[in-house]
């Protein structure tokens, strides 16, 4: 058999080729990735839309701070006759304020048509809350918060 140098190149990058190719597509073991999510944090625009509120209930928007930031915003019912609240109270305290016991707000602007909001917060979880619980009839109440 006569074999030329071409030919032996040749073969010599085929084997090598294959055997490149086998190792870069070679699954072996799979080691499990811990993969921890990262938390997610609030910023930006909380709400910015018209919302219905039905009488005896509220609406609620989770805040997440991972740094000092100003709650900035303001909210109006379409009718001036319905009023309603706005309340921020920590995560922690949420249960205690829907069972309606006594709870530290850091936010409340009382029952009114409408108001502004302008409140530095602390790195911690909140929840800003539009209250229409002492209400007997439904609140269409426009909302526009923001976290800067």
């Amino acid at each position: 058999m006569y074999w030329n140098w071409e030919r032996t190149i040749i073969v010599v990058i085929l084997i090598v080729g294959a055997l490149q190719m086998y190792r870069a597509n070679h699954q072996g073991a799979v080691q499990a990735e811990i993969v921890t999510p990262l938390p997610s944090y609030t910023y930006g625009n909380i709400v910015d839309a018209d919302i219905e509120i039905p009488p005896a209930n509220f609406i609620s928007y989770e805040i997440r701070l991972n740094r000092t930031a100003k709650l900035v915003g303001r909210f109006w019912t379409a009718d001036q006759k319905v009023s309603v609240e706005c309340v921020v109270v920590r995560a922690d305290d949420l249960e205690k304020w829907k069972s309606g016991e006594s709870t530290p707000t850091l936010v409340s602007t009382g029952r009114t048509p409408g108001g502004q909001t302008f409140r530095q917060l602390e790195p911690e979880n909140y929840y800003l809350v539009i209250s229409n619980r002492r209400g007997d009839k439904t609140a269409a109440v426009h909302v526009d918060m923001s976290i800067e």
